[in-house]
C-alpha cells in the first residue's frame, strides 16, 4: 500500500486536491506520493520565506529548485513541477513571474556569462552549472551581509569560509571539487576584466 505523504505549510489545504488532478492526469499511486513529496517541499521552503500558495510563480519555483539543488540528493526540474504549476493557473493560483529591475548582481552575472561564452567558450552545461555556482557564492555573501556584486574584494577567508560552510552540509568531496571550479571561474572572470 502506498502511503499518504503529509504536505505542510501553505500548500497543505491544496494537497488533496492536487492529488485528486494527479489521478486524473493518470498518474500510478507512487508516483501521486513522490508527487506530493515534491509539493511538501515547496510548501516548507515557501513557509521558511513567509510566502504563501499564491506566491508562487516559475520564478519563484525555480528560486525554490535552485535552492534544493544545492544541497545533498536529487532535485526535481522545472518540468517536473509542470503538473502543480499547470493546476495551480488553472486555479487562478500560480501568478506571473514577478516584474524585476536588474540589480547589480544581474549585471555581474550577465559579464560572467558573456565571458564564459565569448572568452572562454564554455559549453552550455558547464555556463549553467558555474553559473548556479556563481549565484550560490554571492547569494551567501549577500546573506552576511556582503554586497553580492562585490567580488573585487574577496578574501581567502571569505571563500575558505563558504567552502567549509558548504562541507558541513554534507557535500561530498567530489562536489566541493566542483564548487571550487565554479568560484575559480568566477574570480578569473573579475580578473580578466580588471
Amino acid at each position: 500500500m502506498v502511503g499518504h505523504t503529509k504536505v505542510p505549510g501553505p500548500l497543505a489545504v491544496l494537497a488533496d486536491g492536487f492529488r485528486a488532478e494527479l489521478e486524473r492526469l493518470g498518474y500510478t499511486p507512487s508516483s501521486r506520493e513522490f508527487k506530493l513529496a515534491e509539493v511538501a517541499k515547496l510548501s516548507a521552503w515557501l513557509e521558511s520565506r513567509g510566502l504563501g500558495a499564491g506566491d508562487i510563480c516559475p520564478v519563484r519555483v525555480a528560486e525554490f529548485l535552485s535552492d534544493l539543488a544545492a544541497r545533498p540528493g536529487r532535485a526535481p526540474t522545472l518540468v517536473a513541477m509542470g503538473p502543480l504549476l499547470a493546476w495551480l493557473g488553472r486555479l487562478g493560483l500560480a501568478g506571473d513571474d514577478p516584474p524585476s529591475v536588474p540589480g547589480p548582481l544581474d549585471e555581474l552575472m550577465g559579464r560572467y556569462r558573456h565571458w564564459m561564452v565569448a572568452d572562454r567558450q564554455l559549453a552550455a552545461r558547464t555556463i549553467r552549472r558555474y553559473e548556479q555556482g556563481a549565484r550560490l557564492f554571492l547569494a551567501s555573501r549577500a546573506g552576511q551581509g556582503e554586497g553580492p556584486a562585490d567580488v573585487q574584494g574577496l578574501s581567502e577567508q571569505a571563500v575558505t569560509a563558504f567552502l567549509l560552510a558548504e562541507a558541513s552540509r554534507g557535500l561530498s568531496a567530489k562536489s566541493l571539487q566542483g564548487r571550487v571550479a565554479e568560484l575559480r571561474s568566477l574570480l578569473a572572470s573579475c580578473t580578466c576584466r580588471r
